[in-house]
């Protein structure tokens, strides 16, 4: 057998190889030759060659962070922003869920509807509370009589992670019908955020029939009952009927009643008087079908953040004809501040919402106008949102839930600079943030 090194063939194919040896040499020295040349120019353009490929200058993409400022950018440079997911909220809302009504019943879903759960099954709650301090519901509830004369009431506490359900008061109200119609009850129940539950009105109903001890005789106004004593205490100073607002940590309440703003200290059981406009039920009794109008604060919206201001709705109530506008007051001044335009209504309704921070708050008064009015300098802009009332923010700020205007049941979501519009549900009312 002959060895490799003396085959003719080998030896041929050794001596045709020697150009290509040498194309491939001089080809490595070129590239080499161009690599260097690329290098020393981006070196002195004061850019880096990396791979081969020379990058653009530009500033790495400036992202969403939800709990720290974004890196700052010269205001020369151009920031590059990634495109915003379609359908998904691009930041936190400080939200686990959503709470809302259907057919009567308290529903829980997430964020993207998925996961729905129905939590209640009486089918006949149309108020419900979130305490997100002790993760409990509380409701308002219709259990069947046995006497179609007498209608039933209670108010009900459920705890989610227990599931434990607990009456803490039942009233029995009689509601006798005269040709088929029935008088409208209005049962007076607020909660705290820190869950002192508030009720009065029809809901005080019969003390005898109440599940629990201590709830006062009748001629007062509101009850509170609070969770932590277990304990019922009887006020006057709290309205009627008429909803409250609470400060953030539950220590004062606040609501609009016979023409006047109010608020209450629960620690120091004070009533305090904000605005002094002339009695609307004075003027009731004395002038009722008369065409005078007088200033009215209709409804309580917030606080400043510092709490030393309040908005509210105010104008001129007159038989058929009210002007409404957003206003401003404060104890050190007496004077009233508009911070809107007047709007004539023959009903006077507003919709409103205050931002988690009390930085600015949303109001509408007709249409799909709604404003968005900052609480320090009392500037507003004019939103179209294209919802009926005015969108709720999440405990965040950053999302917000409202209702579709061409559809009252469909909730839709969308981020606070009103990007990334989608429904989630179609079927709601009632809907609220759990957190």
């Amino acid at each position: 057998m002959e060895s490799t090194q003396d085959s003719p063939a080998h030896s041929t194919n050794q001596n045709r190889s020697l150009p290509a040896k040498t194309a491939a040499t001089l080809a490595l020295v070129i590239l080499l030759a161009g690599l260097a040349y690329v290098a020393l120019t981006a070196m002195r353009r004061g850019k880096t060659p990396v791979n081969g490929q020379v990058r653009s200058s530009l500033p790495p993409p400036q992202l969403a962070y939800a709990n720290s400022a974004p890196p700052s950018v010269p205001p020369t440079s151009t920031s590059v922003v990634p495109p915003q997911t379609p359908g998904a909220p691009h930041d936190e809302s400080g939200a686990s869920g959503i709470f809302f009504l259907r057919k009567r019943d308290i529903w829980l879903t997430n964020l993207d509807a998925s996961d729905q759960k129905q939590i209640t099954h009486s089918g006949s709650i149309e108020h419900y509370f979130w305490v997100p301090k002790s993760q409990t519901l509380v409701y308002d509830d219709s259990p069947p009589s046995d006497d179609k004369f007498i209608l039933l009431k209670t108010i009900n506490t459920l705890n989610l992670a227990t599931q434990k359900v607990e009456i803490i008061h039942k009233s029995t109200i009689d509601a006798k019908c005269e040709d088929e119609n029935c008088p409208d009850f209005f049962f007076a129940l607020d909660v705290s955020p820190d869950g002192k539950i508030i009720f009065g009105e029809d809901f005080l109903g019969d003390p005898a029939e109440s599940k629990r001890e201590g709830v006062p005789k009748e001629g007062v106004s509101r009850v509170i009952f609070h969770p932590d004593t277990r304990l019922y205490e009887s006020t006057t100073k709290l309205p009627a009927n008429a909803p409250m607002s609470f400060l953030p940590d539950g220590s004062v309440a606040a609501w609009a009643e016979d023409g006047n703003i109010y608020t209450y200290s629960f620690e120091t059981k004070t009533r305090t008087q904000w605005t002094h406009y002339p009695s609307r039920l004075g003027d009731y009794n004395q002038h009722h079908g008369n065409t005078t109008n007088l200033p009215t604060a209709f409804d309580f919206i917030g606080w400043s953040p510092d709490a030393s201001r309040i908005f509210f709705t105010c104008g001129t109530s007159g038989y058929g004809h009210n002007m409404l506008n957003a206003c401003e007051a404060s104890l050190a001044n007496s004077g009233i501040k508009k911070l809107s335009d007047d709007i004539e209504e023959v009903n006077p309704t507003a919709a409103f919402a205050m931002s988690p921070d009390r930085r600015y708050f949303y109001f509408q008064l007709e249409g799909r106008i709604v404003e968005k009015i900052d609480t320090a300098t009392g500037e507003s802009v004019q939103i179209v949102f294209n919802s009926l009332g005015v969108p709720l923010p999440s405990p965040s700020g950053k999302i917000m839930l409202f209702m579709s205007d061409p559809d009252p049941y469909s909730l839709w979501l969308m981020n606070a600079d009103r990007s990334n519009r989608h429904r989630i549900l179609t079927d709601a009312q009632n809907f609220q943030w759990r957190f």
